[in-house]
Parts: structure tokens; C-alpha cells; sequence
């Protein structure tokens, strides 16, 4: 397509391989390797033109439907600003009426793999998720939506701002569960978090155009940090008592079966039992223990069992490791702070018969 283009960009090639006057994006230039921007408008496109320019330029995600002058308000226009990091796009925008879809077969032809989550500034939207639920967002309202579900999405005039990020991002704080984002979105408005996630976004709408890259760059990240706290805490409200009291009998068995990892951890555990970093501390801390504490005296109870055993390795520095500390001073101090003794004195306490001979040397 040949349209004339009102853009506005503040990049070069080294910085990213892709500019608009190249058309439209495409995967092959990749992300741009620093925080950039771009104004993008239809003032310069012929009235007739000003729609397909828009489809053609910015919508990526869904297809949006035909426009027909006789059921529209006028000539289409729209503008939005960009700010797009390395890793995910801040976009604030108004816009004419449009409605599209998003299908299966988008989904299966397009490999998009993204998620948003946004604030109505002005007008209204609504959501159809395949299964018929519709979410309706007035000003003011925080909204979701997620490349990988088919939906319907229809928006009369509007201003509003979304973030987008890989779903790799956001992969754990929403977990593995497909929960329909009309659900979430519900979820989303009861969060104690929310309010400062839509002061935030707020804020990006109004003063974002005026930040250089350094800003933009902080801006962003903690704008991010926020949406994903925001999605942690959504998608644990989410799980019920006994999905949680199923995670935590789950992670207790995958903990006992990976203690000699030292890089054991929750975005490890909540990874392999596909739910969300919030849903995980919180099965455990509804039972008055802290994950990173149940990690610990995991470690030190099997330190402990292979010395009762007399199964221990014959140096500190293997037992801590095969227990999963790196340092074995470290080790040694909370051995002593849990059980009163040091690991050397524990073992011989316990010990069946004659003491081994690497016993007989403080090596603990």
C-alpha cells in the first residue's frame, strides 16, 4: 500500500533495523535494542485513506472489520504515541469507533504471542470472549487482553493507554492456567493494587511524550514491575483455597525432589506447577510459613536425615552442596542455630558404631 505518512520517530538504523517509512512492521527487525518512540497519526492521510492507513499501520493482534460510512460518525482519525522498550510497548492513543476479531486461525497463522493490559481514558469498550461472556469498560477502568484467546472487541470514540508485553514476561505472574481474561479482568478491579497501576498509567498518558530515552527507560520498568505485581496479585485471588492447597502438597513434592539445586527458588516451582509467584507465597503463607524458610529447613532436615543415616559425604563442603548451600560456613551457622550442634557433633551424637575417620578432623 502507498500512503503518505505522518510519523514521527527518534531512532536510527543502529538502534533498530525497522522505521515506519519502511511500512509496516515486521518480525524480522526484531525489537529495537534502547527505549524509542513514535508518533503515529492519520491527519496527513487522505479522509477515504484514513482507516485502511490505521489497519495497515497499527493493528497487529486482532483483524479489524471493514468500516462503513454509513453506519460510522464521520471520517476516521486516530494518533497514538509509542513508547517501545526492548521487551514490551507502552502505547497511549486516541481513536475513532472500530470493532474486530480475533480468531483461531489468527491465532495458529500469526504465532502472536502477547498480553495487555490497559486503561479507557475516554469512551467505551467492550470484550466477547469465545465462550459469549462480554465485559463492558467505562473511563476509568483497567482492561485485558490477550493475543492467545479468540475474542470480539468493539470500541466506540475513545482515548485510552495500554502496556503490551511477551507473554514470557508475564509468564509468572498469570501461570500456565488459561483463565479467560474477562475473568481476570473482574478479578483486576478488586486488586488493592489497581488504583496505583491506573495513577501510573495516568501519568504515562499525560507526560510521556515529553520524556527523553533515560526516562522513558525508568518509566518503563516501573510501569512494568507494577503491571506484573498487579497480574500476581489478580491471579492468586483467582485460585481457590483448594487450588492452593493443592499447589502447596505440590511444591512440598517437587522441593523435596530438587533441594540440591541451589538456584531452587519460586520462579523455578511456580514455572513447573504452572501457576503465579502471588498464588505460591500465598499457599504457603496461609499456613504461617514463608517459602524461602520451607526451602531452608528442607535443606537443613536432609543435612540432618544423611548424618542420623551415617550417610553423610565425607567434607562439609559436599554435604552443604548436596543439600543445596553454596557456602559451607553458611551451612555450618544454620545447622547449629536449628539444631544445636554443629553437623560434626550432630553426626557423632547419632552415630552407630565406630566413628569414620574423617569425623575425627573438624571439618564441620
Amino acid at each position: 500500500m502507498g500512503f503518505s505518512l505522518d510519523n514521527s520517530w527518534d531512532w536510527t538504523p543502529d538502534v533498530w533495523a525497522w522505521s515506519p517509512d519502511q511500512g509496516r512492521y515486521q518480525p524480522k527487525y526484531g525489537a529495537p535494542k534502547a527505549h524509542v518512540s513514535l508518533s503515529l497519526s492519520t491527519d496527513a492521510v487522505r479522509p477515504a485513506e484514513a482507516y485502511d492507513y490505521w489497519r495497515f499501520m497499527a493493528y497487529y493482534d486482532f483483524d479489524a472489520d471493514p468500516r462503513r460510512p454509513a453506519d460510522s460518525e464521520g471520517p476516521f482519525h486516530a494518533s497514538a504515541l509509542a513508547l517501545i522498550a526492548p521487551f514490551g510497548e507502552i502505547y497511549t492513543y486516541h481513536s475513532a469507533s472500530v470493532s474486530g476479531k480475533r480468531t483461531e486461525r489468527h491465532i495458529r497463522s500469526d504465532d502472536i504471542d502477547s498480553f495487555t493490559i490497559g486503561l479507557v481514558l475516554s469512551g467505551q469498550r467492550h470484550h466477547s470472549g469465545a465462550k459469549g461472556t462480554t465485559l463492558s469498560s467505562k473511563p476509568g477502568d483497567m482492561f485485558l487482553y490477550d493475543a492467545t484467546q479468540a475474542s470480539r472487541i468493539v470500541w466506540n470514540a475513545h482515548r485510552a493507554v495500554h502496556l503490551t508485553l511477551p507473554r514470557q514476561v508475564v509468564a509468572s505472574s498469570l501461570g500456565s492456567k488459561c483463565v479467560p481474561v474477562t475473568e481476570l479482568a473482574k478479578a483486576l478491579a478488586r486488586s488493592p493494587l489497581t488504583p496505583f497501576l491506573r495513577s501510573q498509567m495516568r501519568l504515562v498518558a499525560r507526560r510521556g511524550a515529553s520524556l527523553d530515552q533515560a526516562g522513558r527507560a525508568l518509566v518503563f520498568e516501573q510501569t512494568v514491575q507494577l503491571a506484573l505485581a498487579v497480574l500476581e496479585q489478580t491471579t492468586s485471588e483467582l485460585a481457590t483455597r483448594a487450588d492452593r492447597e493443592a499447589y502447596f502438597v505440590a511444591a512440598k513434592r517437587y522441593i523435596d525432589a530438587h533441594l540440591a539445586d541451589p538456584q531452587l527458588g519460586v520462579l523455578g516451582i511456580a514455572g513447573a506447577l504452572g501457576c503465579s509467584r502471588a498464588t505460591l507465597y500465598r499457599a504457603f503463607s496461609e499456613r504461617d510459613v514463608s517459602l524461602a524458610n520451607y526451602i531452608k529447613e528442607a535443606r537443613l532436615s536432609r543435612a540432618a536425615q544423611l548424618l542420623r543415616k551415617g550417610a553423610a559425604p565425607e567434607t562439609l563442603s559436599k554435604l552443604a552442596h548436596d543439600c543445596g548451600f553454596t557456602n559451607a560456613d553458611h551451612f555450618r551457622r544454620e545447622f547449629r542455630r536449628r539444631f544445636g550442634l554443629s553437623p560434626s557433633e550432630f553426626r557423632m551424637l547419632h552415630a552407630a558404631g565406630p566413628t569414620p575417620l574423617w569425623e575425627t578432623v573438624d571439618l564441620y
